[in-house]
């Protein structure tokens, strides 16, 4: 195609000026000649980037159909598909010019027949967004390129080879995919985007900032209430007198109630009693015991209220001199103390 395209153009370039209606200047002309001839070394040579270059630059300063058609095959074989496609479909469609030579209707003809065949080898690619809302801005780019949001959810043209379609939306993660495309290929990607989580409420302290807790204030005192603690001493001390005081005199009734029916079977000589009655007479024993025990706790408790009564009154310095002396004995309970 290379060696049919630059004999198109001199054939071009040999006819005379006025059979186009145009006037390059001869410089002009052997510029576009140079630059057609270099490319098609370079067709040959396998440098079909560079080719393309110079064709383009001959077609700038000497529009021709037919080195359109040359710039088109040369697109075809880099991959570039729909740029080829766009190129033949614009000499096929163009308006034949009075006294044009017939190398630019052969041009036509064969833009008209590639375009035609080259539309099939043209991959398609279908972009769908899941995870968002019609109603969110969204940003989808392909190759880096936006695309626009019109062209979501339908048949798009792409050429061959590997693509990076990418989808982005405030709030949420931006999702991509890489793909392969083959000619001829329909393909349907779906992309699903995911929110954003969300921020921590307490952010990380920088490095420089001092995370040490601010002091607490000292507690303020209660009006009247300073300190209680003799109160609380107190208010225990009494109410467990009352406790062993009541356990000591139900005790002692009944120690009483046992003695007295004991006795009236201790009718031997010498007020001795029979061994019948001797288990009662040592649960009596033991009663007695308890008694004489929870009447003891009862004064301890007494001594406590007493002494958490006094903590708590204004003379502090005859309560820190206050002593108890409790005394428990057989049927007795004595009850001492200094101030």
């Amino acid at each position: 195609m290379g060696r049919w395209a630059t004999c198109a153009l001199l054939l071009v370039l040999l006819l005379p000026l006025t059979a186009f209606g145009q006037s390059p200047s001869a410089q002009d002309r052997a510029t576009a000649r140079l630059l057609a001839e270099e490319a098609d070394k370079k067709v040959e040579a396998g440098d079909l980037k560079g080719a393309l270059e110079l064709f383009r630059r001959a077609d700038a300063i000497f529009p021709a159909p037919s080195l359109k058609v040359a710039i088109a095959g040369l697109l075809v074989k880099q991959q570039q598909l729909i740029e080829a496609h766009e190129l033949f479909l614009d000499v096929a469609r163009s308006e034949p010019q009075p006294g044009e030579p017939a190398v630019w209707a052969s041009a036509r003809e064969t833009a008209r027949q590639e375009a035609e065949g080259l539309a099939l080898r043209i991959p398609r690619i279908e972009i769908s967004l899941q995870g968002l809302s019609p109603k969110i801005p969204r940003v989808v780019t392909l190759d880096g390129q936006r695309i626009p949001n019109e062209s979501i959810g339908v048949l798009r043209p792409i050429n061959p080879g590997v693509h990076l379609v990418r989808a982005e939306a405030e709030g949420f993660l931006p999702a991509e995919q890489k793909i392969q495309m083959a000619e001829g290929e329909h393909y349907k990607l779906t992309l699903k985007l995911y929110p954003e989580p969300s921020p921590s409420k307490d952010p990380a302290p920088s490095a420089t900032a001092d995370t040490s807790p601010p002091p607490r204030p000292p507690p303020k005192p209660r009006p009247g209430n300073e300190d209680n603690g003799g109160r609380s001493l107190a208010l225990i001390g009494f109410t467990g007198a009352g406790v062993f005081l009541g356990t000591g005199a139900i005790l002692g009734w009944m120690v009483s109630s046992r003695v007295d029916d004991i006795k009236k079977d201790c009718t031997l000589p010498g007020g001795a009693c029979p061994l019948s009655r001797r288990s009662d007479a040592d649960t009596a024993e033991r009663l007695a015991i308890a008694s004489n025990l929870s009447f003891g706790l009862a004064a301890a408790g007494l001594g406590f209220g007493l002494y958490g009564l006094l903590s708590d009154s204004q003379e502090t310095s005859a309560t820190k001199s206050l002593m108890l002396r409790v005394g428990v004995g057989l049927g007795s309970v004595a009850l001492g103390g200094r101030f």
